[in-house]
């Protein structure tokens, strides 16, 4: 078991990893023990983003913020951040005590902005995807995918509505291009939306019934 670190002049390190969504999951419980057992420090978890990956950065950033959160852990007892982009991702889990200096890390700041020449990509196939729920699908997509809409202006969001009728189509149609104006604030202006005619058996909810495409 690890030490109670409230007698310590320095942060503490507790884990250092590279990020995959089982092994994150413990790790993130384990370090919410340690942060009950140490009311009076603060909690520090460093990401190390990848250069080329800006999805999947911000995917993992609001992962852990998300699970703070969910488990009620008051917003000044923890922080995120964000640190330098490479090849890799990886994760540092500190503690800091009363009195001492925070851990001393590059910080970094973070783009969603995607260069000339990026070619359209599935970015989400939204919440009804069930094959990924599971220890990692806990991030509104979506709204990252807004978020990636603000940082580039002129880029749009097509959407594959996999549907078994033009009747379905029109009703989903409506129902999404709604959704991402109220819920997200993406103007219907810089939605398309485009209709795939299914006849593959999906009774468990098992495939995706619909794709993201964002389109800078």
């Amino acid at each position: 078991m690890a030490p109670i670190v409230h007698a310590q002049s320095e942060s503490v390190l507790f884990y250092e990893q590279g990020l995959d969504c089982e092994v994150l999951w413990a790790t993130l419980d384990a370090f919410a023990v340690e942060i009950q057992r140490n009311p009076t420090s603060i909690a520090t978890v460093e990401i190390s983003g990848k250069a080329d990956d800006r999805r999947g950065n911000f995917y993992w950033d609001s992962m852990i913020r998300g699970y703070f959160v969910r488990r009620s852990i008051p917003g000044e007892k923890w922080r995120v951040k964000r640190t330098t982009l490479g090849n890799e991702r990886r994760a540092k889990f500190w503690l800091t005590p009363v009195g001492a200096p925070p851990p001393k890390t590059e910080g970094s700041e973070w783009s969603f902005r995607y260069p000339a020449g990026t070619k359209p990509f599935i970015f989400t196939n939204g919440k009804s995807y069930s094959v990924e729920i599971g220890v990692c699908l806990d991030v509104d997509e979506i709204a990252l995918l807004a978020k990636a809409l603000e940082s580039n202006p002129s880029a749009r969001v097509n959407v594959v509505l996999i549907v078994r009728s033009a009747r379905e189509y029109q009703r989903r149609k409506r129902n999404v291009i709604k959704t991402l104006k109220d819920q997200y604030s993406v103007a219907p202006s810089r939605i398309k939306t485009f209709k795939k005619i299914s006849t593959k058996p999906n009774p468990y909810g098992i495939e995706p019934n619909v794709e993201y495409w964002f389109v800078p």
